[in-house]
């Protein structure tokens, strides 16, 4: 996404906006906007500076507390395929100040910047948090998934430097302040800081970690609780610190469990019928709190990477704006790399599973990102989950398939037989998934649409055969495939059959009438060897569309498929 600053003058910019931002969604719009008074870049001094600070603000000085300050990533809420987002400065609430500076580097402008927001600071979509404040600086729109950048790629990457600025005498109070973070360094919102002395005060860190609360001089000891589900321990369990009057003592504590990730599966279990979709929704959460803009690895089969894309299950992942997994423009050009995917504003991932033919057990792994990218060492920021897709049954093997296509003259599916392979192909796979009730043996086996030159076909195959297709689109040949079983409404002419059959004419009318005498396999079919009932050429099996369809993969849908499929 391309960042472009947010101010494009260097002087002192005074800015009113409403509290929903006018123009959210440009390349640089932010939310909170509204609540800054002025900003200053002092790469270029300008004469009217001070004067104009003093109108819409103080500036720090002699009735000014440093006070902490971090920058932060936020989310506000919009459409689901939108990604609406801010960056700016966390700071606390502080009781008394009525304006806060914040100075920052500015790594786009190559310049410090200075901007004062009036107390008390309006609240800010995307930024809950109570007894803290959010000073926006750049934000933007685009197509979702978020990208959570603090430091927006090195722009930010200096702390700043936020003051509390008072017009009377400072307070003889002082104050407790820190950062709360997981052992990999993230923060920790949520968390309840506890000060007890000789006042009693309690503090909740914000999104950046930060927290702050003020209390009278004197010596306190200070303990933070993880409010997550799983109550971690906190390092360290509890710290001793003297308070001076006007001063501050600083405790950070490490939660030793934070981010916490799951997955959730619709279903764990499905018939390989190559129709089933499975939904599924990632969700991170901390401090019993929804946690939005979370980088997550998704890893498949995490303990076999080699097995993704050859002997597992056939199984597309598909985000909200198409498949997500495996990558690659087609079925020749596939990717089963990992890939990196954003929970949205409710610190959730919706995704779903279009599941192929292939039977056996399929794994996903989700695993939370720290902000350098690395993946998060802590036991609770990644889950897994195990996908079955179950064999058909009853199972038939190759040798069936005549007897059991003939069959089908006696129910009430004869009249649904038809030798246009597309069709054909999802009627006997419904057929293989209804099992016993279909009245016919059909499971244990996949129904494929192929092609050659001359047109479309059907590959019957068993179910866990694994099919390769090489960059030409040429299905690879091995043993196993060359003893397939291929119908191709091509070649079928009829020739050297009993008259009563051959007069039927067409490959439809034969096999609604169950006289089908024969199937050639895929070998004798692309050899071109002599078959009664078919006229046989040399040919060549390709796939008959790049999409991830049919060969293991989900059927190509022919009618209204379940939200969520993708190929």
């Amino acid at each position: 996404m391309k960042q472009l600053p947010l101010f494009a003058s260097a002087a002192v910019v005074a800015v009113a906006l409403p509290s929903a931002v006018a123009g959210w969604g440009r390349s640089d719009a932010s939310p909170a906007l509204h609540a800054i008074s002025q900003i200053r870049r002092d790469t270029v001094p300008q004469a009217g500076d001070r004067a104009l600070a003093a109108t819409h603000g103080a500036v720090a000085g002699p009735r000014s507390i440093k006070i902490p300050g971090n920058f932060v990533y936020i989310e506000s809420p919009g459409p689901p395929d939108r990604c609406l987002w801010g960056v700016g400065v966390e700071f606390p609430t502080v009781p008394k100040a009525v304006s806060y500076t914040i100075d920052y580097w500015d790594g786009y402008w190559h310049a410090d910047e200075q901007g004062v927001v009036n107390a008390p600071v309006g609240k800010t979509p995307g930024f809950p948090a109570a007894g803290s404040n959010y000073f926006g600086i750049t934000g933007g729109g685009g197509p979702a998934p978020c990208v959570a950048d603090p430091e927006q790629g090195g722009r930010f990457d200096k702390p700043p430097k936020v003051y509390a600025n008072f017009d009377t005498p400072l307070p003889d109070t002082g104050a407790i302040e820190g950062y709360v973070t997981n052992k990999d360094g993230n923060p920790v919102e949520g968390a309840t800081i506890t000060a007890y002395g000789p006042s009693h005060a309690t503090a909740t860190s914000a999104p950046g970690g930060l927290y702050y609360m003020t209390v009278d001089k004197g010596h306190y000891r200070v303990v933070a609780d993880d409010n997550s589900a799983k109550k971690a321990p906190v390092d360290p369990a509890y710290s001793d610190v003297d308070v001076p009057a006007r001063g501050q003592a600083e405790v950070n504590f490490v939660v030793q469990s934070g981010l916490q990730v799951s997955i959730d599966l619709s279903s764990t279990a499905v018939p390989g019928d190559g129709t089933s979709v499975v939904q599924g929704t990632i969700s991170t959460t901390q401090g019993n709190k929804p946690d939005p803009g979370v980088n997550l690895e998704l890893l498949v089969d995490p303990t076999n990477p080699p097995a993704r894309l050859t002997s597992d299950p056939k199984v597309t992942v598909c985000g909200p704006q198409g498949r997500i997994w495996p990558t690659g423009p087609n079925v020749t050009d596939l990717d089963g790399t990992d890939v990196t995917i954003t929970t949205d504003g409710n610190g959730q991932y919706k995704f779903s599973l279009a599941v192929g033919t292939t039977p056996g057990t399929w794994e996903l792994e989700a695993w939370a990102q720290n902000q350098d990218g690395s993946l998060s060492s802590d036991v609770s920021a990644s889950d897994t989950k195990t996908l079955t897709v179950e064999p058909l049954a009853p199972a038939a093997s190759l040798s069936d398939v005549v007897t059991e296509l003939n069959l089908l003259k006696s129910t009430p599916l004869s009249s649904q037989i038809t030798s246009s392979p597309g069709p054909l192909a999802t009627l006997l796979e419904q057929l293989a998934g209804k099992g016993p009730t279909s009245g016919v043996r059909l499971g244990g086996l996949s129904f494929s649409v192929g092609q050659s030159p001359d047109g479309y076909n059907v590959v019957v195959a068993p179910a866990d055969q694994r099919f390769e297709v090489e960059t030409s689109g040429a299905i690879k040949m091995t043993p196993a495939i060359e003893g397939d079983l291929i119908i191709d409404p091509q070649e079928w002419s009829g020739k050297g059959l009993p008259a009563r059959v051959a007069s039927l004419g067409s490959l439809q009318a034969v096999m609604q009438a169950g006289e089908l005498p024969d199937i050639p396999t895929v070998g004798q079919w692309e050899h071109g060897s002599s078959i009664p009932g078919w006229t046989l050429k040399p040919n060549t099996l390709a796939i008959s569309t790049n999409s991830l369809a049919w060969f293991g993969y989900a059927n190509y849908p022919l009618a209204t498929w379940p939200p969520g499929y993708c190929n």
